[in-house]
């Protein structure tokens, strides 16, 4: 095999072992959501009145529900980044290896590992923070229009929705494929790194994948991160230099230095690049 096919057979490889991990995330994160959702329309239809006197009690116990979907769907995403990272550490070595390159590789640092589990945890912050403001809300609605417990817990199934594009599962969904990606993404780096230091001329390639396409009102809006990145597709760039995407530096995909609507969204990948392998 030359090592342009080593290297599309391991990255192909990579990649699939990635998808499926990201699927199987955001299943558990449905399950999590569902779960939710039915603990808090319990509280809602457990309630005898929906009145004033009863309406802290219900804060207080769906509070407690959203906090502890806060703690499970912050394991869940962390649990998924560490074979997300492993993919990422390993597919570089295993491309060089495959084409003939026998050095020694080392292992990346548990502080790196770290980083990485610990960037998640304030877009769940945050998402969990904003379903607890909405469910309020629309409490104080019922509340104030005088509804009845079901057309209540009927208004806070639309909030939690767990279609993939209804509700805080679209959000939830975003927050797990980003980390993943995001863990997969800074290990490579690293790996990238260290072996360009070994390997003269090793650079990488930019190559364009698929971007989903977010609903807004129940309409499709193609995602503007496709568009600008279909442009940046087979762009190479030395290890270590940044890639132009759309008027921004990014040094991989999902760079966090990068503005949301570059970064959200993104499925692009790199890929080691020789110019000396053969097509």
């Amino acid at each position: 095999m030359t090592p342009n096919q080593i290297l599309k057979k391991k990255v192909d490889e990579s990649l699939r072992a990635l998808r499926n991990n990201e699927k199987a995330t955001v299943k558990e994160l449905i399950s999590e959501l569902t779960r939710t959702r039915e603990d808090i329309n319990k509280i809602i239809r457990g309630t005898a009145r929906f009145e004033m006197g009863y309406y802290r009690a219900m804060l207080r116990g769906i509070d407690e529900k959203i906090n502890e979907y806060r703690g499970k769907m912050t394991k869940t995403v962390n649990m998924s980044q560490e074979p997300a990272f492993k993919s990422g550490e390993n597919l570089v070595p295993e491309i060089m290896k495959g084409a003939g390159y026998t050095y020694t590789f080392g292992k990346l640092s548990d502080e790196l590992i770290v980083t990485a589990k610990n960037l998640s945890v304030d877009y769940i912050k945050d998402m969990t923070g904003e379903m607890r403001k909405d469910i309020a809300r629309r409490l104080r609605q019922g509340l104030l229009k005088g509804e009845n417990n079901y057309d209540v817990a009927r208004g806070i199934d639309e909030i939690i929705g767990t279609s993939k594009r209804l509700g805080y599962l679209n959000r939830a969904d975003i927050i797990a494929r980003m980390e993943i990606n995001r863990a997969y993404d800074m290990a490579r780096q690293a790996k990238d790194e260290e072996s360009a230091k070994i390997l003269p001329g090793l650079k990488n390639r930019w190559k364009t994948g698929f971007n989903p396409r977010p609903y807004q009102n129940g309409k499709i809006y193609p995602s503007k991160a496709k568009w600008n990145h279909e442009e940046v597709d087979g762009q190479v760039r030395a290890v270590g230099e940044p890639f132009l995407v759309s008027g921004e530096e990014l040094m991989r995909p999902r760079d966090p230095n990068g503005s949301a609507e570059n970064i959200c969204g993104c499925n692009c990948v790199l890929i080691p690049y020789m110019e000396e392998w053969p097509e």
